[in-house]
């Protein structure tokens, strides 16, 4: 029993180490679903929408199937083909998919126009840093 413990706690460390430099990409994709879960339900319940247990258990369906994609795509990525680098390519997907969930969200919880606002604020700081329009900076 006590070699097989033993044993356990290897294979666990063997698999730690080949999986650590996806670390990164699993832990945000995982942060980003938790914020779009939590601005999900804030954004429903300013709607008045119902929330229910189906709803949220979609949420945790859809973190099982992204991290099981990041993780299998970078061993293919590792070990198989590595001829590009699909593992940042799925993870690119999942995280702008869950940016963009959680910016509508936002949209409705502040109004709608969020991201508009920002980009024209960008804006219109640039054109008077004289940024925006390729001219030289005001004086």
């Amino acid at each position: 029993m006590k070699q097989l413990l033993h044993d356990v706690k290897l294979a666990i460390m063997a698999i730690a180490a080949v999986l650590a430099p996806v670390k990164g990409a699993a832990l945000t994709a995982l942060l980003l679903c938790i914020l779009d879960l939590f601005t999900g339900l804030l954004a429903a319940r300013k709607q008045g929408k119902a929330i229910t247990s189906n709803g949220l258990g979609k949420t945790v369906v859809k973190i099982v199937v992204y991290e099981c994609a990041i993780l299998l795509t970078f061993l293919v990525d590792q070990f198989m083909a590595g001829l590009f680098p699909l593992s940042n390519i799925v993870s690119g997907i999942i995280g702008m998919t869950e940016l963009k969930s959680c910016l509508e969200n936002m949209n409705i919880l502040s109004g709608g126009g969020l991201l508009q606002t920002v980009i024209s604020t960008i804006r219109t700081q640039s054109s008077n840093n004289g940024e925006g329009d390729g001219s030289a900076p005001k004086q």
